[in-house]
């Protein structure tokens, strides 16, 4: 016989055979079952929402590490032809960092300090990142006037981040221009195409 009962604490059952000829009983025997709560852990991340962008790393980790005494981190994603790939013992330890090429579901199957196995689960997104701009190579003499510099992208609702040799992002200048300073501007995208002046 299977006990249906669902615990909630540690407790013990006792067990006797009755002789359904003789009416006479067994003498009792006990078992002790010792009830162990799941850890109340969760994976988190670095970043909040799960997502990511195609080439970034994700760094993933499982709260309350003190409640085990190993993790495993398994993936398992979705391949261009459809079919799912599981990864098993990718990494060991309650923190992971990786670079998922797409969309990513992680498992952690982790042994808690009462030797219970439990799975933790986190889908990943990888979004896909837009495509580049076209733009061209320019000459600039000293003391030309300014003229506009132009870069394509293929989405109207995309902003165009323009970055200077020394990093400076979302502003142009051309320098030396003695006769005319120009100002640092921001630029937004606008019907497909960004135009610096």
């Amino acid at each position: 016989m299977t006990s249906g009962s669902t615990l909630s604490q540690s407790t013990y059952y006792t067990v006797r055979q009755k002789d359904t000829v003789t009416g006479c009983f067994s003498e009792i025997s006990q078992a002790l079952v010792e009830w162990h709560a799941i850890p109340d852990a969760t994976i988190i991340s670095t970043d909040s929402l799960y997502k990511i962008c195609r080439g970034d790393q994700v760094s993933l980790a499982l709260t309350s590490p003190q409640s085990f005494l190993s993790a495993t981190w398994n993936i398992e994603y979705t391949k261009p032809d459809g079919t799912k790939e599981y990864v098993p013992n990718l990494w060991s330890g309650v923190t992971f960092t990786h670079s998922p090429d797409t969309t990513t579901l992680y498992i952690v199957e982790a042994m808690t300090i009462d030797s219970c196995l439990v799975k933790y689960t986190q889908l990943v997104t990888v979004q896909p990142l837009p495509k580049k701009p076209a733009i061209r190579d320019y000459v600039y003499c000293q003391f030309e006037g300014a003229y506009p510099i132009v870069a394509d992208s293929l989405s109207s609702t995309n902003k165009l981040l323009w970055h200077q040799a020394n990093g400076q992002i979302d502003t142009v200048s051309i320098l030396p221009a003695p006769r005319r300073a120009l100002n640092l501007l921001e630029y937004f995208i606008d019907m497909s195409n960004s135009t610096i002046l």
